[in-house]
C-alpha cells in the first residue's frame, strides 16, 4: 500500500513539474522582440531611430493583440501611432506589432521589453539590453573621396565623386547631408550639394571640376536640432591644364605674301573649357568676318572648332594673332609674311626739264603688281641715281633729297624725293638720266629710267 502511494506522489510531482515547464516555455514563445537594424552601434544623438517589432502567435484573439512596449527612462521617445499611448501597438493578423524609438541624448545602458495581457494574465518578453554610445563627430558623419584624385587636372570635364556616411538609423532632417567646397573647385551635378542619405546612410555627390588649377577643400555636414556637425576638410589639388592644350590656333599658311590681298584661313580649337566664345585679335591684317577688323568673337561648335579668315597686310612684319577664352591665359601664334616684290615701276617727274642750279624737280615713283588688287609690300626701298653720258662716259651728277624716306607707302608710291641739278660737273648740253630701282626678287632689281633736259642759266 505504501509503495502504491509513493508511486502516485512521484507521478503527481512529475506532472506538476512538466506543467510548470510548459508554462515557462509557452511564455517565452508567446511574445518576443526582433530588431530591424544592428543594435551594436547606437548613439545618443537625439535623432537616430531604433526600429523593432514584437512577435506574438498569429492565432491570438483580437482583443488580446494590444502590445505594450516598455523602455528604461532615457532610452528615447516612442514613435507609435496611438495618440495617447505611443508605446501601445495593435498586432496585425500575422502577429506583428511594429514600433520605433527616437533615441535620446544620454549615453548608457537601457532595457527594452514588450508584453500582452490574455485572459487576465500578463505575458512579457525578456528584457533586451540596449546600449547608447557617446556621440562622436567622426561616427556621426564621415567623408570619403571615392574618385581617384591623383594627378587630377582642372580640365572642366573630370568628375569627382564624394560619399558622406551617417548612421543608418538616422531619420528626418538628420538624413540631409550638405557638401561644402572651396569656390572654384567645380559645379555640383545631379542632386547638387544637398543630398538625402539612402537607407544605408550614404549620401553621394558629384562635382565636375572647373578650369582653374589650385588647392581646394571639401567637407560635409549634417544638422541635428540646433547643432551642425561637420567633417574635417579634405584637400583636393587640381593641376593646371596648359593654355596650349586648351586652345590651339592653326593657320593654313605661316608665311603668306605681304600684299594686302592674300587670305590666311585660321582654325581655332578649344578643349577643357566651358565657355565656347573665342576672342581673336591680330597685330596686323584684318579679319574678313569682322567689322572691327583687328578683333573678332567666334563661337565654337560642338566639337570645339571655330574658323575665320585673315587678310594679310602689306607690311612685312610679324602678324601676332592672339586667342583668348574664359579662365585661360591667352595663346598666340606669329605669322611672318614674306615680301611682296614689285612687278612694275613707274617714274613720274614733276617736270620734263630742270634748271641748272635752280629749283628741284620732284621725282615720284610708284611700285606696282601686275594684278591691281595686290600690293607691293609697304616700306619697300626705292634707290635713285642721276647721271649724264658725256663723250661715252657715264658720270653721276646733281643731288637728291629725301632719300632717307624713299620707302614705299601702302599704295606703293614714294612721293618725297627731289632732284637738284646744281653740281659743278653738270653739262647743260646733255640730258640727265634719272634711274629708280627696287627689288624684283631676293637677288634681282627692277630698274626704270627717265630723262630730264637741262636749261642753262
Amino acid at each position: 500500500m505504501m509503495k502504491k502511494m509513493l508511486v502516485a506522489v512521484i507521478m503527481l510531482v512529475v506532472v506538476a513539474c512538466k506543467k510548470d515547464a510548459d508554462q515557462v516555455l509557452n511564455q517565452q514563445d508567446l511574445i518576443r522582440i526582433e530588431f530591424d537594424m544592428d543594435t551594436s552601434a547606437l548613439f545618443a544623438d537625439n535623432s537616430s531611430v531604433l526600429q523593432f517589432r514584437a512577435i506574438i502567435p498569429s492565432e491570438t484573439k483580437e482583443q488580446f493583440r494590444s502590445v505594450t512596449f516598455s523602455a528604461t527612462e532615457g532610452l528615447g521617445e516612442f514613435q507609435g501611432t496611438t495618440a495617447d499611448k505611443k508605446n501601445v501597438v495593435l498586432a496585425d493578423q500575422a502577429g506583428t506589432a511594429k514600433t520605433a524609438i527616437k533615441l535620446g541624448t544620454k549615453p548608457g545602458y537601457y532595457f527594452l521589453s514588450a508584453q500582452i495581457t490574455s485572459d487576465g494574465k500578463t505575458f512579457k518578453s525578456q528584457d533586451y539590453l540596449i546600449r547608447l554610445q557617446t556621440l562622436k563627430q567622426d561616427e556621426l558623419i564621415k567623408l570619403e573621396i571615392v574618385s581617384d584624385i591623383a594627378n587630377l587636372r582642372a580640365d572642366n570635364e573630370s568628375v569627382i565623386q564624394f560619399k558622406a556616411t551617417i548612421p543608418r538609423n538616422s531619420t528626418g532632417e538628420t538624413r540631409t547631408v550638405t557638401f561644402i567646397t572651396t569656390q572654384g573647385l567645380g559645379t555640383f551635378e545631379g542632386t547638387g550639394a544637398t543630398v538625402i542619405a539612402n537607407q544605408d546612410g550614404e549620401a553621394l555627390a558629384n562635382i565636375k571640376v572647373g578650369g582653374t588649377g589650385g588647392k581646394y577643400f571639401v567637407a560635409a555636414e549634417v544638422k541635428i536640432g540646433e547643432r551642425t556637425y561637420r567633417t574635417s576638410d579634405q584637400l583636393i589639388e587640381l593641376l593646371p591644364v596648359a593654355a596650349s592644350e586648351k586652345i590651339r590656333l592653326e593657320p593654313d599658311n605661316f608665311q603668306p605674301v605681304a600684299d594686302g590681298f592674300t587670305i590666311v584661313h585660321l582654325r581655332a580649337s578649344i578643349h577643357f573649357v566651358k565657355d565656347k566664345k573665342i576672342v581673336l585679335t591680330t597685330s596686323a591684317g584684318t579679319f574678313l568676318q569682322s567689322a572691327a577688323g583687328t578683333s573678332i568673337v567666334l563661337e565654337a561648335d560642338d566639337q570645339g572648332i571655330a574658323e575665320t579668315d585673315l587678310r594679310v597686310s602689306s607690311e612685312v612684319k610679324p602678324h601676332v594673332i592672339t586667342a583668348t577664352v574664359a579662365e585661360t591665359p591667352p595663346v598666340s601664334i606669329i605669322i611672318n609674311p614674306e615680301v611682296s616684290f614689285a612687278e612694275d615701276l613707274l617714274i613720274e617727274p614733276g617736270a620734263s626739264s630742270i634748271d641748272s642750279g635752280g629749283a628741284a624737280v620732284q621725282i615720284k615713283t610708284v611700285l606696282k603688281k601686275i594684278l591691281p588688287e595686290r600690293l607691293v609690300s609697304k616700306n619697300t626701298l626705292v634707290s635713285f641715281r642721276a647721271y649724264q653720258v658725256v663723250g661715252g662716259i657715264s658720270r653721276e651728277v646733281g643731288r637728291f633729297t629725301g632719300l632717307a624716306s624713299s620707302l614705299s607707302t601702302i599704295d606703293g608710291s614714294v612721293p618725297s624725293v627731289n632732284f637738284f641739278a646744281d653740281t659743278p660737273n653738270l653739262d647743260i648740253s646733255e640730258p640727265i638720266t634719272i634711274e629708280a630701282s627696287a627689288p624684283k626678287n631676293a637677288t634681282e632689281k627692277l630698274t626704270k629710267t627717265i630723262q630730264l633736259s637741262v636749261k642753262g642759266n
